[in-house]
């Protein structure tokens, strides 16, 4: 049993001590048991051999009844109700047998059929079926009511087997009322639901302890499935007694399973809760509800074919074909209303991340009295790639990175906030080149573990001095407009980040901007829809035009929209030095772009 089952343990010794001796007594009792029942000593009929048989077969119902109790008052909320409930079917069925040893052993009557001994019996059904599905952690609705259509999908199959094969004959041979015949085949149908819901339980819980519980649980009622089916195909032919080598043991050793999982239960007490990211989805459940049609379709054909001999269409079966019918109706309908529920969440978390990424970006204007800013960010998914930033020193030393890592949505994204991070964290003390270099190390693991790479424009504005120190890594759309009118293109001068070792030597290169000089810098996005925009016949009347700063890059923004629909990120920033100190004009932002 998994660690994380058993931390809850209290006293971790003691609880294995106890878990050996129950498993050993266990072990011993179904042994005992099923020798007395092969050797049947004082012979089948007497009263000695009739007593020990069934105050052998009532014990097990009884102690796993009790310790389910037991074990419910160490839980809380859905699992206490669960093991309450499996205490109550296990003491119900106890009160059948003991029912049956009093007809049996002390009245020394045959017990009647049906009498108060199928009242214990089959009350116990509901109660099991109600405790396993308060012991299945809840998802949503949706799939939790398509993943139960399946479950009954699933029993709906071994139903119509065991009509066709086990008890369909008899109900139309036997000479048993209808009310006897029904309780018959209610015994081996309710036996199938049970270890349909159970394994869909399986699938849910956690793969710790919780689920080695749920898996003895199966093992216990697969026992008392083969009992219940042998059972029911015996005593509608009065071929039943007291002893039976299969039924008896089968039926003892699967109630010892189930009191071995209520001790399970007891001692280490698991956490039923599922987490969902790990959760496997079975591929039965997919399936089940096909596999009812693919079943009973069989059956329907080998009749009209003429294979098995006797063998004619009733209602019971096209009863099952109906119901199998409308569960796959059903889980296909409830597994797209799941899909859309997923969806949904996932627009809503993807959205929550996009604003949460609009936030981690500057104010889309500054303005000083040396210079104005202006940016505008267009995403071309909810999640980009591409970040810009800027940040100014007390001294007046303003700082501008402008980014674009491969790719689009939630890995770029990540990579795009932990890049704005560093660069800001680095760039303390540090030259341009020292800047990146530094923050080039800091991301390079984050780099390689996902296979991605990043450009960068990186530049150090001193306002004093009309200096600009930039490093370029692999970016190269970065433009210088002079007041002159001309437009000339920074070279790159190192290759993108995450494709180069820790040991490489950034180059960084000063240029001189001079009054109304402006620098503009664009992401590939905007290249794709505008190719012209290299060229300085293009560029330079867009820069030189009476606009201010914030007029410029909307007017870049919806010139390339414009031209058609982005498949890439779309980010601008430009950098004017006009000396006015003017706030930017209230401009309209185009819709989509961040601002």
């Amino acid at each position: 049993m998994s660690a994380d089952g058993i931390g809850r343990a209290g006293s971790g010794g003691l609880a294995w001590r106890l878990h050996a001796a129950l498993a050993v007594t266990l072990v011993v009792y179904a042994a005992t048991y099923t020798f007395w029942t092969a050797v049947r000593p004082f012979g089948r009929d007497s009263l000695a051999f009739l007593a020990g048989s069934d105050v052998g077969s009532l014990l097990p119902p009884l102690a796993a009844g009790s310790l389910g109790l037991l074990a419910s008052r160490r839980c809380s909320g859905r699992p206490r109700r669960g093991w309450l409930l499996l205490g109550l079917g296990w003491l119900a069925w106890g009160f059948g047998e003991t029912t049956w040893a009093v007809y049996e052993v002390i009245l020394r009557v045959e017990t009647p059929f049906p009498s108060l001994v199928d009242v214990g019996y089959l009350a116990a059904v509901p109660l099991m079926l109600g405790g396993i599905v308060m012991l299945m952690p809840r998802e949503s609705d949706a799939r939790h009511w398509a993943d139960v259509a399946s479950a009954g999908a699933t029993a709906l199959v071994g139903a119509a087997l065991v009509w066709h094969f086990v008890v369909r004959d008899i109900f139309a041979e036997g000479d048993t009322g209808a009310l006897q015949k029904t309780l018959s085949a209610a015994y081996p149908i309710g036996d199938l639901l049970l270890l349909a819901v159970l394994a869909l339980a399986l699938r849910k819980v956690w793969r710790g302890a919780a689920g080695i519980i749920l898996a003895v649980l199966f093992i216990g009622l697969l026992a008392f499935l083969t009992a219940d089916l042998v059972f029911a195909y015996l005593d509608l032919n009065d071929e039943y007694v007291s002893g039976n080598l299969v039924t008896d043991p089968a039926w003892v050793i699967g109630f010892l399973l189930m009191s071995y999982a209520a001790g399970l239960q007891l001692l280490f007490d698991p956490d039923y809760r599922v987490v969902l990211s790990e959760q496997r989805r079975a591929r039965w459940l997919r399936v089940a509800p096909a596999l009812v049609l693919l079943v009973v379709g069989a059956l329907f054909a080998s009749d009209a074919l003429g294979v098995g001999a006797g063998f004619q269409l009733d209602r019971a079966l096209g009863f099952v074909a109906a119901v199998g019918g409308v569960s796959v109706a059903a889980r296909v309908l409830l597994g797209l209303t799941d899909n859309v529920e997923v969806l949904l969440d996932t627009r809503k978390e993807l959205r929550r991340a996009a604003d949460l990424q609009t936030t981690l970006l500057p104010a889309p204007t500054h303005a000083s009295d040396t210079y104005q800013l202006a940016a505008r960010y267009l995403p071309a998914r909810n999640l980009g790639g591409d970040f810009y930033d800027w940040w100014e020193e007390p001294a007046g030393t303003l700082h501008i990175s402008f980014g674009d890592v491969m790719g689009k949505g939630m890995a770029a994204a990540l990579l795009m906030a932990s890049m704005r991070t560093a660069l800001r964290a680095c760039s303390v003390g540090c030259d341009a080149a020292e800047t990146i270099a530094k923050a080039a190390n800091l991301m390079a693991q984050d780099f390689a573990n996902a296979s991605a790479f990043s450009t960068l424009f990186y530049a150090r504005f001193e306002a004093a001095t009309h200096s600009l120190t930039y490093v370029d890594c692999g970016h190269g759309l970065a433009f210088v407009l002079t007041h002159a009118g001309e437009v000339r293109r920074l070279p790159a001068t190192d290759l993108p980040l995450g494709t180069l070792d820790g040991a490489h030597r950034f180059t960084s290169t000063e240029v001189r901007l001079a009054e109304g000089d402006s620098l503009f810098i664009c992401s590939d996005g905007l290249l794709d829809l505008m190719p012209e925009i290299m060229t300085p016949a293009a560029l330079g009347p867009l820069l030189v035009a009476p606009l201010d700063a914030s007029q410029v890059v909307d007017h870049a923004v919806m010139t390339a929209l414009d031209a058609g629909t982005p498949e890439d990120d779309i980010t601008v920033v430009l950098l004017r030095l006009d000396g006015t100190g003017r706030p930017a004009a209230s401009v309209t932002t185009p819709a989509g772009v961040a601002s």
